[in-house]
């Protein structure tokens, strides 16, 4: 019966903060703005992608032609032109739509478009472009043109001990990782660390602590953050996953999106290793920060204590040339080892494709661990500091009460 009313507890606890959570409009607020800013860049960048015909749509306008490169064009029925001041004149007094004059020396000078177009931004250059490179390949065969055109594509095959390993598919999963923890810390652990500290200030402990066991609480906190918190990715990453099946045609950092997601390495140990790094990582980040809100008198003190869960984040991109190496040093390993910087550092480590096995085995088993001693802490501090309100809880004063 005792432990059936834990359990009862500890769900109403749970239930209790997280309907708390979502009936907030700055929850959803903080949910979909990210998300809604990605599609955004992911549909322009599909947008960008496309050919404009605008541009390239010559059929209805008068256009004239000054040609000095000594480059033969092909007859396309413009009027060629005798002086630039001619063309530019028939542009000015709406002769002419389109005035192209092709200087001497292309090497040195540009081409110019005179026209007289009302909208701004419309390019005309693309059909001259287009011309002059039709001219130019006549007598060229198709390999040539695609050298001097730079249309020539390129692949890297690379060997890992005799096997065919391609570094984009092993790097996809864990940079997901390192992407999902800093969103939920960066954008979400402000709540975490005040979240006990604000329940502080408004004397809600004082009752908690006579209904509730210190244990069950905290115990509710921390799976009702964590749970928010993994809701919060799922709001936000739920449009971006399926923007990108539906919008392959975008190009990120130069890569078709389509070509990113197919080369996903979606084996059982990669998967397996990266979502027990992400959900040790943001159990492990959630509790400390708790822990760091615990200690404070207030929420505004608590505040303070966020930079640090940042920095310690951050350490791994202090030393990135350790982690780039092929062997890595002393100081990848330390920071592997490292409980705070464990989270980032394992994915990182993972797509450099330079992490040992025992390494993440000790360092999961040492994250576990941390979380253990964390939890305890926590219900230490919450059963024993939880009605300082003046000033911030010594560690060294709890450690030494029974």
């Amino acid at each position: 019966m005792e432990k059936k009313a834990v359990s009862s507890k500890l769900g109403t606890i749970v239930k209790f903060e997280i309907t708390r959570a979502i009936k907030k409009r700055a929850f959803w607020v903080a949910a979909l703005i990210l998300p809604v800013l990605l599609v955004g860049v992911i549909a322009l960048s599909t947008v960008n992608s496309q050919p404009d015909l605008a541009a390239t749509d010559l059929a209805d306008k008068r256009i004239g032609i000054l040609n000095e490169s000594g480059i033969k064009l092909a007859q396309n029925g413009w009027a060629v032109l005798d002086s630039r001041d001619t063309g530019i004149g028939q542009v000015t007094t709406d002769k002419l739509d389109i005035f192209y004059f092709i200087p001497a020396d292309l090497t040195a000078e540009k081409i110019t478009v005179y026209t007289n177009s009302a909208k701004l931004m419309e390019d005309f250059s693309g059909g001259l472009k287009a011309l002059l490179l039709e001219s130019v390949s006549a007598d060229l065969s198709a390999n040539q043109i695609a050298v001097m055109t730079g249309a020539l594509q390129t692949e890297s095959i690379n060997f890992v001990e005799g096997e065919e390993k391609n570094s984009l598919s092993d790097i996809i999963l864990p940079l997901a990782v390192v992407v999902i923890i800093y969103i939920l810390i960066v954008m979400f652990g402000n709540q975490n660390l005040t979240s006990m500290t604000e329940e502080k200030e408004n004397r809600v402990t004082e009752m908690l602590l006579t209904s509730v066991e210190p244990s069950t609480f905290i115990w509710g906190k921390v799976v009702s953050l964590v749970a928010l918190g993994f809701l919060q990715v799922t709001i936000m990453l739920a449009p971006v996953i399926i923007a990108s099946f539906a919008m392959q045609g975008a190009v990120v950092f130069g890569i078709p999106l389509g070509e990113i997601v197919n080369q996903i390495n979606w084996a059982v140990p990669v998967i397996a290793a990266c979502l027990t790094v992400l959900v040790l990582g943001i159990i492990l980040l959630t509790e400390l920060l708790m822990v760091m809100g615990l200690l404070m008198p207030t929420a505004k003190d608590a505040n303070r204590m966020f930079g640090v869960v940042i920095i310690l984040m951050f350490l791994p991109f202090f030393f990135m040339n350790s982690f780039i190496a092929t062997s890595p040093d002393m100081m990848a390993r330390a920071l592997t080892l490292f409980p705070f910087s464990a989270p980032i550092a394992i994915p990182l480590r993972m797509a450099f494709g330079n992490l040992e096995v025992w390494e993440f085995a000790a360092s999961a088993v040492l994250m576990a661990v941390f979380i253990v001693v964390l939890m305890r802490l926590a219900v230490r501090i919450f059963k024993f500091g939880a009605l300082e309100y003046d000033k911030k809880v010594s560690i060294k004063s709890l450690l030494q009460r029974k």
